[in-house]
């Protein structure tokens, strides 16, 4: 499957799980593809909202990190001034070893 994803510069939601229909040629519709795209991800953002980590052996993590609130100068013309942005949740990435020594290695 790595071949078939691998000419995408992005790729869209529809076009991975066509990519997966066709890679494993399963006897369902491209509809259930999509329907198990749509539930895998959905099942992620449950585990990232309930504050668990998502592991992608071989990836990486997505986890949940807590920004504190802070202070800023905006020197735009429009927004000039100070602000404050709020205390926040973020997703955060962590790349695995694999993944970074690949994306090291097509420099």
């Amino acid at each position: 499957m790595s071949q078939d994803l691998g000419r995408f510069n992005k790729i869209q939601f529809e076009e991975l799980a066509h990519a997966l229909l066709r890679e494993y040629g399963l006897p369902i519709s491209k509809k259930t593809s999509e329907q198990f795209i749509d539930d895998f991800f959905t099942q992620i953002q449950m585990t990232l909202a309930q504050g668990n980590r998502v592991k992608f052996p071989g990836i990486g993590t997505l986890s949940i990190e807590t920004k504190e609130e802070r202070v800023f100068d905006c020197y735009l013309p429009h927004a000039k001034g100070t602000h404050v942005l709020p205390k926040r949740k973020v997703v955060k990435f962590n790349s695995s070893k694999h993944l970074s020594y690949r994306l090291e290695a097509k420099k």
